[in-house]
């Protein structure tokens, strides 16, 4: 993957790329931009071939370059308009199966502030740590890093790396938070699966439509909010976790009253729990 910018009708235009090199010789290239207020994508298919460090993606003429341990050099057609191809550095995606946004909450009231912390993930084994405290700049660390069997390394010039864990979507780290905070400090972070505002539909036995929406905080808590037939039917909120299972990560809801609901967390999470007090229950799968 890799980007480039490039001058285009009086504007700037950055084309961020992806090649993927596949089985039987066959690659896609993806090309994504923004020009004129609207996202392109550019998708282009064929095969490659690789002789004595060059490569060549014969989908169309010119496309040649240079490939060794550290990626990729190549000239491509980056777009459906393009002319010409144009010369691209791609790095290899090391990272890309842990790559995104974690959010976390960390309180330390005792200390008289909260901390809203960030970590991007990049595919290419970058990271960009930032944690806020209202009434103070944002701090902000930025290195390289590395993952092994859920083991998380951070590397950061000048300073001894930093060390985590990531299983289940979930981020567990020792880093600093603030200049005026000498010591490291336990933070927990979230995947982007497991953040934000997801909602879903179903409907009744007896005809009724249920819209529920599901929310999942940077603290750990969530909330659940169902309508049926648009009336408000039933509230809940309490702690929320992740667990390995066989199939893959179980989100754990456990409710301020005790119940525990528990479903499976795919691009969509499917999930049973209580409809009404009366402790009637529905499967949703909820979406973003």
């Amino acid at each position: 993957m890799g980007s480039l910018e490039i001058n285009a009708m009086g504007s700037a235009v950055v084309y961020n790329v992806d090649l993927k090199l596949d089985y039987g010789m066959e690659y896609t290239l993806v090309s994504t931009f923004d020009m004129g207020g609207e996202t392109y994508d550019f998708t282009q298919n064929g095969t490659f071939l690789i002789e004595n460090g060059q490569i060549n993606l014969t989908g169309k003429d010119g496309q040649t370059g240079t490939i060794d341990e550290n990626g990729i050099v190549v000239s491509a057609f980056l777009s459906q308009m393009a002319s010409s191809p144009r010369e691209i550095t791609l790095q290899k995606a090391i990272t890309a199966d842990v790559a995104g946004e974690y959010l976390g909450v960390k309180d330390m009231s005792m200390m008289g502030f909260v901390v809203n912390a960030s970590l991007k993930l990049d595919a290419v084994g970058g990271y960009v740590f930032k944690a806020c405290i209202e009434g103070e700049e944002d701090f902000v660390l930025e290195g390289t890093f590395t993952c092994d069997n859920g083991a998380l390394v951070h590397n950061r010039e000048g300073a001894d790396p930093l060390s985590g864990t990531l299983e289940n979507d979930v981020i567990t780290a020792k880093v600093p938070v603030s200049p005026s905070v000498p010591m490291t400090t336990s933070v927990v972070l979230y995947g982007e699966l497991i953040q934000g505002v997801f909602t879903a539909e179903n409907d009744g036995e007896d005809g009724s439509k249920y819209q529920s929406t599901l929310t999942l905080n940077p603290n750990g808590t969530y909330a659940i909010d169902v309508k049926k037939d648009g009336a408000d039917a039933y509230q809940e909120t309490g702690a929320f976790a992740t667990e390995a299972s066989m199939t893959g990560t179980t989100l754990v809801l456990t409710a301020a009253d005790g119940t525990v609901s528990t479903g499976m967390v795919d691009s969509t999470i499917n999930i049973h729990h209580n409809i009404d007090a009366a402790f009637n229950t529905m499967g949703f799968k909820y979406a973003k």
